[in-house]
C-alpha cells in the first residue's frame, strides 16, 4: 500500500522523503500509517521499477533526493484506483483479546476495557485536532477519509462503553 500512497502523492507535485512522510501524518495516518523504514524503500522499490524519478537538490546546506512521478508511475497508480473495493477481514488483536477475557477477572476485564476506551478517546482527539487544518487543504475525497476516522472512532469508543455495561450485567448473572 505504501507504494500506492507514494504515487498518489506524487500525483500532486514533487516530494521528498520527509515531505511524504509528514503528508501522511496529517492525511492517512488514520488508516493507513508509514515510518521512514517504510518510505524510503518503497522510494528506491518504485525508482527501480522505473515509475519514480529523482533529483538531488540542495536545501539549507543539506543534500535531499526530489522525487517525481513518471507516466508509468501515472498510470500504475490510476489502474490500482480503478479496481474494485474490496473489503478486507480484518485482523483486530483487540477483539482476539476479548475473544480470550473469560480467563481474566471482571476488574481486570473493566480496566482493559477502560484503558481502551481512553486510548480510543485520544486517538479521536487527535483527529479532531488537525480536522482544520485538513479541511482547508484536503479535498472532498481526502476529507472524507477523516470523517470515517472520526466516525469509526466514535463508533467504537460507544461499543466498548456499552459493552462496559453489558460485562456488569453478565458478571451479575447468578451461575
Amino acid at each position: 500500500m505504501i507504494d500506492y500512497i507514494i504515487l498518489g502523492f506524487l500525483l500532486d507535485k514533487e516530494m521528498t522523503g520527509y515531505d511524504i512522510k509528514q503528508k501522511i501524518s496529517v492525511s492517512t495516518a488514520n488508516f493507513y500509517d508509514a515510518s521512514f523504514g517504510s518510505i524510503y524503500p518503497a522510494l528506491k522499490r518504485l525508482e527501480a521499477q522505473k515509475l519514480i524519478v529523482s533529483k538531488k537538490s540542495i536545501k539549507k546546506g543539506k543534500f535531499k533526493n526530489i522525487y517525481h512521478i513518471l507516466n508509468l508511475g501515472r498510470q500504475t497508480f490510476l489502474d490500482w484506483i480503478k479496481e474494485p473495493l474490496v473489503l478486507h477481514q480484518s485482523r483486530n488483536e483487540y477483539l482476539l483479546k476479548i475473544f480470550f477475557y473469560r480467563y481474566l477477572s471482571k476488574e481486570e476485564v473493566v480496566s482493559r476495557i477502560t484503558q481502551f476506551i481512553k486510548l480510543l478517546s485520544e486517538y479521536k482527539a487527535n483527529l479532531v485536532k488537525i480536522e482544520p487544518l485538513v479541511a482547508s487543504q484536503a479535498d472532498f475525497f481526502q476529507l472524507s477519509t477523516l470523517h470515517y476516522g472520526l466516525d469509526s472512532y466514535q463508533f467504537l469508543i460507544d461499543w466498548f462503553q456499552q459493552y462496559l455495561i453489558t460485562i456488569d450485567q453478565e458478571y451479575s448473572k447468578p451461575e
